[in-house]
């Protein structure tokens, strides 16, 4: 099984196609992961099972008997085979070693590792993917066939990015374009799996948004000179910027017990391949105009109320969009602070980023930032301490860095943020936010 053969098969899941079978793994234990009695639709031809990040089924570190890449799953004409693949940890079926490779059918149960932990394979009695909900079958195709191994989130939107290229390229000097090829290296695409409320010790739960599923998100983020690894901070803690209950019930729950927090780990991968692992806990930010709001009730009728940025009084808060963390290597980017806040109107701006996770490119060791032009909107900082650029900068791009040209070199000024209440323009958090802390 090979991987075009693999992303073939999650393109026709993606799509409904009719012939396209899904099958469920239910898991017989906890893990950081995964609940017990939790299942887990399998949409494409080929997974890896094991503690590897890139693991469609993943067990985290705990789980000491479980390899890295300990075992696969993979279809072989119209049924499903077991692969074992660990070197030094065994796999049972039904309490029985596997030596090699074997057929499953359907409650099979599946063992990594003696006592260790089990699945259940089920067949659905109608398992078209079709069935499958398409909201659902979209949060699956990225998480199986697509962050694994950092591919375009689907071929039609590979061939809209190289059309964006392609349009930008006649948009700038080839001078300048050398200039943005150079900041490349240090953007990086951010991206996480799930949110946990946790007290730090025996107690996890991962947090689910009101459709039930998983709390993950992604955007862009970029190293500096200094070392600081920056972003947006609605990209780091973006549950105080969000409106869905259920998410704003975990953060209540925070917000009133002092011994519970809301931590996702973040991973961030550029174009070449390096990779940043970070806690959500690890970055600096200002929450200074975060303020008390309620969202509602809940279930039970309880009023939702927690800490967030939507109910902001103070116009300034969007100028707290930023966030950092400061890193033991050092980028190429550098700051203009003094220009991030006499930027002039007209002047011309580039936006590198991912939006729509587009630039996930398997031609590249990691995935390749997409460049925008844009220009300035309005002479210096507008009544909410940002300044206002055209529009060039769509979902995606959060956290980005923005350029200026200053005598034959770019220098960042901004940081992408938020859309502003014309579709036209968007916000950008001047660089000089972070000077002083």
């Amino acid at each position: 099984m090979n991987f075009t053969n693999s992303f073939t098969s999650g393109i026709k899941s993606f799509s409904g196609e009719n012939q396209n079978q899904y099958y469920i793994l239910e898991h017989q234990q906890s893990s950081k992961y995964n609940k017990e009695g939790e299942r887990q639709e399998i949409i494409i031809d080929k997974i890896e099972i094991g503690r590897a990040v890139k693991c469609q089924v993943r067990f985290d570190e705990s789980f000491v008997t479980v390899s890295r890449q300990h075992a696969e799953i993979v279809k072989d004409n119209h049924k499903w085979k077991f692969l074992h693949l660990s070197e030094t940890n065994p796999s049972f079926i039904n309490g029985t070693e596997v030596s090699n490779e074997q057929f499953l059918d359907d409650n099979d149960e599946i063992q990594l590792a003696v006592a260790g932990p089990k699945l259940k394979f089920i067949l659905p009695e109608n398992s078209a993917v079709e069935n499958i909900e398409f909201p659902k079958r979209l949060n699956l195709f990225w998480k199986q066939v697509l962050r694994p191994v950092k591919i375009p989130i689907t071929m039609f939107l590979l061939i809209m990015a190289l059309g964006i290229i392609g349009l930008s390229s006649g948009l700038f000097s080839k001078k300048t374009h050398k200039l943005i090829d150079k900041c490349k290296d240090d953007v990086y695409f951010l991206w996480t799996e799930e949110l946990f409320l946790t007290d730090g010790y025996d107690y996890w739960e991962e947090v689910e948004m009101e459709n039930g599923e998983p709390y993950s998100w992604s955007g862009t983020g970029f190293l500096m000179k200094d070392g600081r690894f920056v972003t947006a901070r609605h990209c780091v803690q973006p549950w105080r910027f969000t409106t869905d209950k259920s998410v704003l019930k975990s953060a209540a729950q925070c917000d009133r017990n002092e011994n519970l927090t809301l931590t996702a780990t973040i991973y961030a991968e550029n174009r070449v391949g390096d990779i940043f692992v970070f806690d959500s806990d690890d970055f600096i930010f200002s929450d200074v105009y975060d303020v008390r709001g309620c969202f509602g009730r809940d279930e039970n009728g309880s009023q939702i109320c927690a800490k967030s940025i939507i109910h902001a009084e103070d116009s300034r808060a969007n100028s707290s969009d930023w966030a950092y963390v400061q890193t033991n290597s050092c980028g190429s980017l550098k700051a203009d602070f003094n220009l991030s806040k006499k930027l002039k109107s007209g002047m011309e701006l580039y936006v590198l980023g991912f939006p729509a996770d587009l630039g996930l490119s398997v031609m590249h060791a990691g995935p390749e930032p997409i460049y925008h032009n844009c220009s300035v909107g309005l002479d210096g900082l507008n009544y909410t301490g940002c300044f206002l650029h055209t529009r060039g900068a769509d979902f995606g791009n959060s956290g980005g860095p923005i350029f200026a040209r200053k005598r034959n070199k770019l220098v960042v000024v901004g940081i992408v943020s938020a859309k502003s209440q014309s579709a036209e323009y968007n916000y950008g958090v001047p660089i000089a936010e972070i000077r002083n802390y």
